[in-house]
C-alpha cells in the first residue's frame, strides 16, 4: 500500500522526527569513543545518524571511520530514502523492521522509537510478531504487560544488541513513568542496566503528538553478578524548569552528584535500588524538600482512607447518550429516561451544582426494547441507523452503521444500557487547565470521565473535604503528583493518583475546625453566586489558614507552598519545558 497522507504515517509508525538540540544532548552522553559503532533502530528521516557521525568527529574518528561506525534501520522507504540522503556516501541504513533484522553488536544505541499505543500496533499478528521477537533475553522470557506501547519492545530488542558496558541513549513518551504496563518496563530497566539519566522534556519537542518526553540515558550493566554494583548506583532525574546553555544541561546531567535546586533545575539522585519500591517514576521529578515534608505530615493520610474515588461513566458515546433538554424534546424522550449529567469541567462556573447548573442529560435506559416507551425507542432507532467512524484502537478509520456496532458496545446485551457508579457528593475534574477544583453534587448529576466522583465513607466529612480540595496546599500537593499530559500545560489527575492523595485526617481532626471549614466553604459558595471576588480570595484565604492550623505547619512552610504552587502553574503554562534543550542547539 502506498501511504500519501504525511499524517496516516505518523499514526502507522509513530513518525515525530527529534530536534538538532534533543539529538546533540544524547549524542554526547551516550557515544563516549570515537571507536564506537552506533545503531539507530528506528532512524526516520536519519538525524540520529547524522548526529552520531558528527559527535565521532568530534572525538577524533576519522570521516571514513566515522561513517562505517554507524547503522541504522527504518520501515518507511521514504524516510528511509531521506536518511540516506543526508550523507553523500551514506552508512548502512536498512529499510525494514529492526524486529527482523540481523545487526551485530554495537557499542551505543540510540534515537527515537516510534510513538505507537498498544492498540494502535498494526493488528493482532504484528504485535505478536513484534512481542515474539523483543520479549527473550538471555534465553528468558521477558515479562511485559501486553498494553506496552511499542517504544518498550524497542528498549528490550535493542539491548540485545548493545555490548555490555555501552549506553542506550532514547527520547521516548513519558507514559512508562506512571503506567500499570511501565512496572514491567522500570523492572527490566532496573535489572539490565545502570540508570544514567532521565531528563523530563515538555511536549513542544512534538507539538503533533501531544505527549511528555523524557530522554532517558541508560548504561547495560546485566546479569545477576551486576544485582549489587546497579543497586548502588546513583540514578539522576533531572527537571528542566528555566532556560540553560547546553554546556550547563550536560554539566548536570554528567558532574551533580546530589540532589539540588535551583530557579532553572530540579535535581535528584535516587538509589537505584530504590528505585523498585516506587512505582510512578514521575513523582520523582516533582520530589522536593517541601513535598518530602508534607508527606510526612503525621495529620495527613490518603484520600481513600476516607473517601470512595470512581468514575460515573467509562463507557463512551458521549455525543448519542448525552443530549440538551432541546434535543430530548425534539425525540420526545421520556423523562424517567433522563438524568442530570456534566460532561465539560469548563461548564461548572460554581462550587455548589444545583439543578437549575445543569443544562444537560444523560440517557439511562435499561430495559430491553420490548419494554421501552415510543420517545426512548425511538432515539436508540435513530443511533443504530447513524453512520459512524470508528475513532480508536487497531479498527479506527473503519466505518460501522449503528453505535451498537461501536467495540465498546458490540459484544453488550443490552447495548445502550450503560454501566455506571453511585452518584457522589463531591465531583473533581478528571483534567485541569488552570485551576483545581471541587464542587459539591447537590444536583445528584452524574459525570463523564472528565470526572471523578468522591464519597466520603462519613457524610459527615464532605464539607470539610470540599473546603480543603479547594485550598492551596490541596493544589500544590495535586501539581507534585499529577501528569503534565493530552496538550499544552493540562494536568491529567489518575485516579491513582486521587486515591493516594493527601488529605487531614478528618476522623481525627478537633470538631471545631471540621465545623469552620464547612461553614467556610459554604460562605465560599455563597460569594460565588453573589460575584463577590474579593470576598471568595478573604475565604480561600481563611479556608488556607484553617488548614495551616490542623496540619500545623510553619509561617516558613507557608510561604513555601504559595511560592512553589505558583512556580508549578507558571512552568504547565510554559509553552514547553522542552525550549530549554531547543534554545541550547
Amino acid at each position: 500500500m502506498r501511504l500519501q497522507s504525511t499524517k496516516l504515517k505518523k499514526r502507522l509508525f509513530g513518525q515525530f522526527y527529534t530536534p538538532p538540540s534533543i539529538v546533540r544532548l544524547i549524542t554526547r552522553l551516550a557515544i563516549r569513543s570515537k571507536t564506537d559503532r552506533i545503531l539507530d533502530p528506528a532512524a526516520g528521516d536519519g538525524i540520529f545518524l547524522e548526529g552520531a557521525y558528527h559527535r565521532l568527529l568530534e572525538l577524533g574518528a576519522s570521516s571514513d571511520d566515522a561513517r562505517k561506525q554507524i547503522a541504522g534501520a527504518e520501515i518507511d522507504e521514504g524516510a528511509c530514502t531521506k536518511a540516506r540522503n543526508r550523507f553523500t556516501n551514506p552508512p548502512t541504513i536498512l529499510n525494514g523492521s529492526f524486529f527482523e533484522a540481523e545487526l551485530g553488536k554495537f557499542d551505543a544505541i540510540i534515537g527515537n522509537p516510534p510513538y505507537i499505543e498498544q492498540r494502535e500496533i498494526g493488528g493482532k499478528q504484528n504485535k505478536l510478531s513484534i512481542r515474539d521477537a523483543a520479549l527473550t533475553f538471555d534465553r528468558k522470557q521477558i515479562r511485559m504487560n501486553a498494553r506496552a506501547d511499542i517504544y518498550a519492545y524497542f528498549i528490550t530488542h535493542s539491548t540485545k544488541f548493545l555490548k555490555e558496558g555501552g549506553f542506550l541513549g532514547f527520547i521516548l513518551s513519558s507514559s512508562w513513568l506512571d503506567s500499570v504496563w511501565g512496572r514491567d518496563l522500570q523492572k527490566f530497566l532496573l535489572q539490565n542496566f545502570l540508570i544514567h539519566s532521565i531528563i523530563a522534556s515538555g511536549r513542544d519537542v512534538f507539538s503533533e503528538a501531544l505527549v511528555e518526553t523524557v530522554t532517558v540515558i541508560l548504561q547495560k550493566k546485566s546479569g545477576y553478578p551486576n544485582a549489587r554494583s546497579r543497586d548502588k548506583n546513583h540514578a539522576k532525574f533531572l527537571l528542566i524548569k528555566k532556560e540553560t546553555n547546553f554546556e550547563g544541561l550536560i554539566k548536570h546531567a554528567e558532574k551533580t552528584s546530589t540532589s539540588y535546586e535551583d530557579e532553572s533545575v530540579r535535581v535528584v539522585i535516587k538509589r537505584q535500588g530504590d528505585l523498585s519500591q516506587i512505582d510512578h517514576w514521575s513523582v520523582i521529578f516533582r520530589t522536593s524538600a517541601l513535598y518530602e515534608k508534607l508527606l510526612h505530615n503525621e495529620k495527613m493520610v490518603p484520600l481513600q482512607e476516607l473517601a470512595d474515588v470512581e468514575y460515573s461513566f467509562k463507557e463512551g458515546a458521549y455525543d448519542f447518550f448525552i443530549l440538551s433538554d432541546e434535543e430530548a424534546r425534539d425525540f420526545n424522550i421520556e423523562g424517567q429516561y433522563l438524568k442530570p449529567v456534566v460532561s465539560s469541567p469548563a461548564s461548572i462556573k460554581t462550587f455548589d451544582l444545583t439543578r437549575e447548573d445543569v443544562k444537560e442529560k444523560i440517557l439511562l435506559a435499561d430495559e430491553p426494547k420490548s419494554r421501552l416507551e415510543d420517545g426512548v425507542l425511538t432515539y436508540i432507532k435513530y443511533g443504530e441507523g447513524k453512520k459512524l467512524r470508528i475513532k480508536r484502537g487497531h479498527l479506527r478509520g473503519r466505518s460501522v452503521v449503528g453505535y451498537h456496532r461501536l467495540p465498546t458496545f458490540r459484544h453488550k446485551r443490552i447495548w445502550y444500557s450503560l454501566r455506571r457508579g453511585e452518584l457522589s457528593p463531591i465531583l473533581v475534574p478528571a483534567f485541569v487547565r488552570n485551576r483545581f477544583f471541587a464542587i459539591k453534587n447537590d444536583a445528584d448529576a452524574y459525570a463523564t470521565a472528565n470526572f471523578y466522583g468522591i464519597k466520603p465513607h462519613n457524610t459527615k466529612y464532605v464539607l470539610p473535604l470540599l473546603a480543603y480540595l479547594n485550598s492551596s496546599i490541596a493544589a500544590l500537593l495535586l501539581e507534585l503528583k499529577a501528569k503534565t499530559s493530552m496538550g499544552r500545560g493540562l494536568l491529567d489527575i489518575r485516579s491513582f493518583i486521587l486515591r493516594s492523595f493527601l488529605v487531614p485526617d478528618f476522623r481525627k481532626v478537633e470538631e471545631v475546625h471540621n465545623t469552620k471549614l464547612a461553614e467556610l466553604f459554604n460562605n465560599l459558595c455563597k460569594a460565588q453566586r453573589a460575584g463577590h471576588r474579593d470576598e471568595m480570595r478573604s475565604i480561600r484565604n481563611s479556608i488556607d489558614c484553617e488548614i495551616i492550623n490542623i496540619m500545623r505547619i510553619s509561617d516558613e512552610d507557608w510561604y513555601a507552598i504559595a511560592h512553589q504552587l505558583s512556580d508549578l502553574r507558571e512552568l504547565r503554562s510554559m509553552k514547553s519545558m522542552a525550549k530549554v534543550l531547543v534554545s541550547a542547539s
